[in-house]
Parts: structure tokens; C-alpha cells; sequence
């Protein structure tokens, strides 16, 4: 019982992980349409944030 509700707990962080990625995804090619590069690096500050969390 106990194995399975922490495996539920890693899946549901996994979603949330894949759901920051795709949204800070999409940010970035926003930035490099813009092409504002000091920008470029604010983002990929917010993909190590996620990463670490």
C-alpha cells in the first residue's frame, strides 16, 4: 500500500515537472521571437529553480 501512494506522489510530481518544462518552453521561444537575450538567461535561472525543486 504504502510503495503505491509514493509512486501516485512521484507521478503527480512528475506531471507538474513536464508542465513547468513545456510552459517555460513556450516562454523561451517567446524571448528568442522577441530576441531579447538578457531574457534568455532570466529563463533558463527559472528552469534551474524547477530543476532543483
Amino acid at each position: 500500500m504504502v510503495d503505491k501512494v509514493v509512486e501516485s506522489e512521484i507521478n503527480s510530481k512528475d506531471r507538474i515537472a513536464w508542465g513547468a518544462a513545456i510552459v517555460v518552453a513556450g516562454l523561451e521561444y517567446l524571448v528568442l521571437l522577441f530576441s531579447s537575450y538578457p531574457l534568455i538567461y532570466r529563463v533558463l535561472g527559472l528552469v534551474l529553480v524547477f530543476i532543483l525543486m
